[in-house]
């Protein structure tokens, strides 16, 4: 699911990101725009990656103290779902800057 979502906004940051490139030439695009949309994509995704462990984080927590899992199993699953948010945070922030990378470089490809 939370994959799904930075995928989501991954394909809305490609979209926008051509259309900022697209205006580049015809009109003055401001940083804020520019700049301020993909950092809050990543941000919003890095967000969604914490939520999903924080949730992952309860459950294991619930299933510990209905002696559901043991100790042990609960600290190697939050110490893989740690990893697993620090991968997908770091992966929405680079797919972020990439959409960006790309419509210039598609941008720069269209005029040759």
């Amino acid at each position: 699911m939370i994959l799904h979502v930075v995928g989501n906004l991954f394909k809305k940051q490609i979209q926008l990101q051509s259309e900022l490139a697209a205006l580049k030439g015809k009109k003055r695009v401001k940083p804020d725009k520019k700049y301020g949309v993909r950092i809050r994509a990543a941000e919003t995704g890095a967000l969604t990656s914490g939520a999903g462990m924080l949730v992952l984080l309860a459950m294991l927590l619930t299933y510990h103290l209905n002696d559901q899992i043991t100790a042990a199993n609960t600290l190697v699953f939050f110490l893989g779902a740690r990893l697993q948010n620090n991968v997908i945070s770091n992966g929405s922030r680079a797919l972020m800057r990439y959409a960006k990378s790309n419509s210039r470089i598609a941008m720069d490809d269209d005029f040759d």
